[in-house]
């Protein structure tokens, strides 16, 4: 089972490692520029982008906003959205794409907050959020696996999220 979920992961690392070289291509091809906001993922899209050179040239930003004060310091996150389910809810995720619009100027900000285990009672619950000047949404998503996995799978969807939104 162990030697499953470790080529589970390495697929997964694959997979975003392709899908950042191909966010990087396509920004610097249409002058787009990125940043992220990340609890959950801890820094992995972060991570994934700025592993491919040359990415310095489009990504300008990336925080990790891991408590709720530096989500409401950094992000403007609301008060009430940060004390509602921890602040794992669509509203934080919005807040924290939009402010990397808003605040540091990028044209599409993407954010990630959830909860990635191992403890709690909605392990795998995680909502991307993504703003460009004219659009604020977000999706809810439920992830399976242990908290490696959870934050992998987490960070392949927001790189897929990335990509589509600058096609």
């Amino acid at each position: 089972m162990q030697a499953l979920c470790d080529q589970f992961l390495q697929t997964q690392y694959s997979r975003c490692y392709y899908l950042a070289n191909k966010i990087i291509k396509c920004a610097k091809q249409k002058k787009f520029t990125i940043g992220s906001a990340e609890s959950c993922t801890g820094g992995l899209i972060s991570s994934f982008l700025t592993a491919i050179p040359g990415s310095s040239e489009v990504f300008k930003i990336g925080l990790v906003t891991y408590c709720a004060s530096s989500k409401k310091k950094l992000c403007n996150v609301s008060e009430s959205d940060v004390s509602y389910n921890d602040a794992v809810n669509a509203n934080t995720a919005k807040q924290m794409s939009s402010s990397l619009v808003e605040q540091f100027n990028v044209d599409i900000g993407i954010s990630t907050t959830g909860f990635a285990g191992p403890s709690g009672s909605e392990i795998g619950l995680v909502f991307i959020g993504f703003a460009n000047k004219s659009k604020i949404q977000a999706r809810k998503c439920n992830f399976f696996g242990n908290r490696e996995n959870i934050r992998i799978q987490a960070t392949f969807y927001a790189l897929k999220i990335l990509i589509l939104m600058m096609i």
